[in-house]
């Protein structure tokens, strides 16, 4: 249908209703190293027709990030709880993601996403 030349320092940015496909990278000067950053920015309607799950409403996943502030929240003196109505209170939080089930959960979306395009890299 089309292309875009990638220029340095610059993003190409589009919604998401257009398919897409990246072609391997090729370097001009094959003696020096290259890379290639892709960036996927998922952008919501702030209208507030749909309720979408944010940082505000979502605790953190990751098991160091949540341990962390536990303890912030614990060490600081502020809370008038004792520490076994503490953990009471937070086991019944939603479990924590592990760093390999985060990257399973990434692999298994990259393949859905494969299949859904057509087996062209989205």
């Amino acid at each position: 249908m089309g292309s875009i030349a990638t220029k340095n320092n610059r993003a190409i940015v589009f919604p998401n209703i257009y398919q897409h496909r990246t072609e391997p990278l090729e370097l001009i000067d094959k003696t020096k190293n290259g890379y290639r950053r892709i960036l996927a920015f998922f952008i919501c309607d702030p209208s507030g027709l749909h309720e979408i799950p944010t940082t505000r409403t979502v605790p953190p996943q990751q098991p160091g990030v949540r341990k962390a502030a536990m303890k912030k929240l614990r060490d600081s003196g502020d809370l008038d709880l004792p520490f076994m109505m503490l953990e009471t209170i937070t086991k019944d939080l939603p479990s924590t993601i592990s760093k390999e089930d985060n990257e399973r959960y990434r692999m298994e979306l990259m393949e859905e996403r494969t299949k859904l395009n057509g087996n062209t890299r989205a």
